[in-house]
This record gives C-alpha cells, sequence and structure tokens, in this order.
C-alpha cells in the first residue's frame, strides 16, 4: 500500500463543513445631512452613517429612527441623500 495514494486521496476529498468564503456585500454609502430645524438650511454633511455617529456622539438607532421618521434628534432633523 501506497502512502502516497491514500493521502492524495484523503487530500482530494472536500471536507463537509467547509464553504468558500463570499466577497461582502457591497454597502451603498450616502451622505447623512444636518439640518436646521427651523430655517431647514443644511448645517453640516457627513459622508457615511458611521461619519455622523463618530463626529456628533449620536446613537444609531435614534438616528436611523430619525432619518426614517423624519423626527428630530439632538435638536436637528437629518437627511439621508
Amino acid at each position: 500500500m501506497k502512502k502516497r495514494g491514500i493521502l492524495s486521496r484523503i487530500n482530494a476529498k472536500k471536507s463537509p463543513g467547509k464553504k468558500e468564503a463570499k466577497a461582502p456585500p457591497v454597502v451603498e454609502t450616502k451622505i447623512i445631512q444636518m439640518v436646521d430645524t427651523e430655517t431647514e438650511e443644511v448645517l453640516e454633511e457627513f459622508s457615511s452613517l458611521e461619519d455622523a455617529i463618530e463626529k456628533q456622539g449620536l446613537n444609531r438607532p435614534n438616528l436611523i429612527g430619525a432619518i426614517k421618521n423624519g423626527n428630530k434628534y439632538k435638536g436637528f432633523h437629518w437627511k439621508k441623500v
């Protein structure tokens, strides 16, 4: 019996638990605008949701809710453009 033949057959078999890694989904980033509630003037723009959260110290669920529902959050309206 040849060791080489056995090892090559063992290595050729795929493990049923292993799956090929998939590429991460493409995430479309949108600009987030911080808008004055009275004048509707855009006060600041952020390159992404994460950027706004980091720079303004915001809570992600609250910010997402304000954008979706048009609610005021931290004294401003927030828009995704």
